[in-house]
């Protein structure tokens, strides 16, 4: 956690529970970090022309089917990191 603290690309963080350990409950988690831009959220929901996340987020309340295409999407621009 002291690494994390320590870290700027992490903010406003918030401890719900600390403890040492022993050994880590999933040795082979590795984190990643992506900030998509609106363009490429929406992109993967299949909304093009979409310019903010708050756009892309009020066509996805009413049409929640997309949410599996954004998914996928987000999954794989994970992959290609």
């Amino acid at each position: 956690m002291v690494s994390l603290r320590r870290d700027p690309r992490h903010q406003n963080l918030k401890v719900l529970h600390e403890e040492e350990i022993d050994r880590r409950a999933f040795p082979a988690w590795k984190m990643a970090c992506l900030s998509p831009r609106a363009e490429e959220v929406s992109t993967w929901a299949g909304l093009e022309g979409a310019t903010s996340i708050e756009s892309v987020l009020a066509t996805l309340r009413e049409n929640p089917d997309r949410v599996p295409r954004i998914l996928t999407g987000l999954v794989e621009a994970l992959a290609k990191q």
